[in-house]
């Protein structure tokens, strides 16, 4: 059975195939859930690692013209994700960790900030934090 690490390895990599394939039709994701027949939100999950599209694999690989079986390059990967702040630089800067154990830290902690924090919401400054949760 595949680890929990490895599942969310592979949504990530999936996902960011889904959004460089969608991005290069010039799409929206709304535009691709039409042609899927799913969810704006789903297509979300998707790209940002959070899930993975198991029964909707064939759609979209027929759809924007990919093979989601085959590993993204990390070539491809590093060319994609850009730091959003000085820890994610940091974190995708280590010599100490392998490429795509750091850009699987930066994409999991992505994804639990949009947990707390869904789009829209107004995300606290560090600064804002008390003491005992500030990052230190």
């Amino acid at each position: 059975m595949a680890s929990e690490s490895g599942r969310a390895g592979v949504a990530a990599s999936t996902g960011l195939a889904i959004r460089r394939a969608r991005e290069r039709k010039r799409w929206r994701q709304e535009d691709l859930a039409a042609a899927v027949g799913v969810s704006r939100n789903a297509v979300d999950a998707w790209e940002n690692g959070r899930t993975y599209p198991n029964r909707n694999v064939g759609r979209i690989e027929e759809v924007l013209g990919i093979s989601l079986s085959a590993p993204v390059p990390d070539s491809v990967l590093d060319s994609v994700i850009a730091a959003e702040d000085e820890w994610e630089a940091g974190v995708l800067t280590d010599p100490d960790l392998p490429p795509r154990e750091r850009r699987e830290i930066v994409l999991a902690s992505r994804r639990a900030r949009n947990e707390l924090y869904p789009p829209g919401a107004r995300r606290p400054e560090s600064a804002e934090l008390p003491p005992e949760t500030a990052a230190g």
